[in-house]
Order: structure tokens, then C-alpha cells, then sequence
């Protein structure tokens, strides 16, 4: 992606209502399954500019990991800093890892989205989600 749409992306996930509805939809997903737990580790893969990452903040320990160094600027400017780069499917992590590993709008752009998926399985504890 280009710097400019990372930027546009940037301000506006804040407000314009796709951004905001997705937000409401994952949360509404996460409630229900974690009761607003407090104490997750949770792996966000193609975080972005790191609007999620805001939202994955309230149930614990949140890690970010996108491909593009672009979109961890924009993470740190979150006051994000728990964040690696990496491709979606050869994670920097530990086997069994986290407890609740996410990736929102990434895998209708990977070529090979089952060995994404599998990288995903692997870095999940195994009483964890995906």
C-alpha cells in the first residue's frame, strides 16, 4: 500500500463508519466469547495503522504484526510499541503463544491463505481463538 492511503487510512479509522461499525461488529464477537476478560494475550497479524489494536487493547496484552514498516509507524503513533514486522505467514512467535490471534482484511490479499492460516494456528495456544 501506499504511504498516502496508510495516512488516509490513519484519520479516518477514527470516525468515517465503515471503520466504526467493523469496530463494533469485532467487539460484539470478542464480548461474546471473552466476557470482556482483561488478562489475554492477544496477536493482532496485519495490524495496520492500528485501529484494532486500540480495540484489542481492552482485553489484555496486545501485539501487533504487519508486513509493511509503513503501517507500524502509524502503530507507534497509537503509542503503540509491543509490535513486530513480519509476513502473515512466517510469524516471529512462539508456538502456542496467544491466547486470541486475529487478522481483519488480510486474507483475500495472501496468495497462500491456508499456510497463512496454519501460521495462525500455530502461534495459538490451544484452548485459543482465531
Amino acid at each position: 500500500m501506499e504511504s498516502r492511503e496508510f495516512d488516509k487510512m490513519y484519520r479516518l479509522e477514527n470516525t468515517y463508519w465503515w471503520f466504526v461499525g467493523r469496530r463494533g461488529v469485532i467487539r460484539s464477537v470478542i464480548d461474546r466469547i471473552y466476557k470482556r476478560e482483561k488478562n489475554l494475550k492477544i496477536l493482532d497479524v496485519g495490524c495496520g495503522t492500528g485501529s484494532i489494536l486500540n480495540l484489542l487493547d481492552d482485553y489484555g496484552e496486545v501485539t501487533g504484526s504487519d508486513i509493511s514498516e509503513m503501517a507500524l509507524y502509524y502503530c507507534r503513533k497509537r503509542g503503540f510499541s509491543n509490535l513486530f514486522r513480519s509476513s502473515a505467514d512466517k510469524l516471529e512467535a512462539e508456538d502456542g503463544s496467544y491466547d486470541l490471534v486475529t487478522a481483519f482484511d488480510i486474507l483475500e490479499h495472501i496468495e497462500d491463505d491456508v499456510k497463512v492460516l496454519g501460521e495462525l494456528h500455530r502461534v495459538c495456544k490451544e484452548d485459543g481463538k482465531i
